[in-house]
């Protein structure tokens, strides 16, 4: 996994089972606060409600740079996670890591993402 899991794994759950909940370290990004994702699959709080399509068409759908240019409503609701750098994987290797990201243990961890988002 890459270098993205440590924002959402901040406890280490991926290596052992500890205290942190998935999900909710809060970066300062674009000027705004933005808190990391629960990425397990639980599907009320995490990305269990996902489909596979649905998770790669998210880092897809930056595939173009032109696609990568935020407004000014969208950078108080940018994320830290490499989306970009991401996109130019190939799906099949997108969806290894959403199969991955099933076997995880479903953590219930209700994260406010954008907390300066209005």
């Amino acid at each position: 996994m890459g270098p993205g899991l440590h924002g959402h794994d901040p406890g280490g759950r991926s290596r052992q089972l500890r205290a942190r909940p998935p999900g909710g370290l809060e970066f300062l990004e674009t000027g705004y606060r933005v808190r990391s994702a629960n990425i397990t699959p639980d599907a009320d709080t995490g990305i269990g409600s996902w489909t596979e399509q649905q998770f790669v068409d998210k880092f897809k759908a930056f595939e173009t740079p032109s696609d990568a240019v935020l407004s000014e409503n969208e950078r108080r609701q940018n994320t830290v996670m490499p989306t970009t750098a991401y996109a130019g994987m190939t799906r099949e290797d997108l969806a290894a890591i959403y199969a991955y990201l099933r076997t995880l243990t479903p953590v219930g961890n209700r994260v406010t993402r954008f907390p300066d988002a209005r």
